[in-house]
């Protein structure tokens, strides 16, 4: 009885063991796999300088990189790499479109008076987008001020979607 006890205790052990082994070994791969990606990304930036990936077992990330402002040439034909990341950082400030600052009322109701008054000097009406591009304003912005306006009957529209006019009341 003791022996197959310990017997079950052995096979369980293994069992442990070889988990645990397999487990090292993915982590292993995927942190081949993230030092692999954190190459080719500090290869295609031309950074100088870059610390090195360190991923915890427990699935956290860090990566820092280190830049001393200068930009290694690339040997390769194309744009220099001070373009390619001015270019870059372009694209990736365009892309921070997130949610709105949060608006108090009397912002809106001045955004609303400013909508009404452009409105009132066209004879047939305007559609939103015309509204938007006279004001300068953003799209995310032009939905909550339109139904403010038919809401406080400042504005009334005429037609759907797109081609909705909206007039002064």
């Amino acid at each position: 009885m003791g022996t197959m006890t310990e017997t079950n205790s052995n096979t369980a052990s293994q069992d442990v063991v070889s988990t645990l082994h397999a487990a090292r070994l993915a982590a292993i791969a995927e942190l081949e796999l993230c030092e692999h990606r954190a190459a080719a990304i500090r290869e295609e930036l031309g950074m100088v300088e870059a610390k090195e990936t360190v991923v915890h077992l427990n699935g956290t990330h860090e990566t820092t990189l280190v830049d001393d402002g200068d930009l290694k040439p690339r040997s390769k034909a194309g744009r220099p790499a001070k373009a390619r990341v001015a270019k870059a950082a372009k694209a990736s400030a365009k892309k921070s479109s997130g949610r709105l600052a949060r608006r108090t009322p009397e912002q809106i109701k001045e955004a609303l008076s400013k909508i009404v008054s452009l409105v009132k000097k066209a004879k047939t009406g305007m559609r939103a987008e015309d509204i938007r591009k006279e004001l300068d304003l953003l799209p995310k912005e032009m939905p909550r001020l339109l139904k403010e306006g038919l809401k406080t009957k400042a504005l009334k529209s005429k037609g759907e979607k797109r081609a909705t006019v909206y007039s002064a009341a």
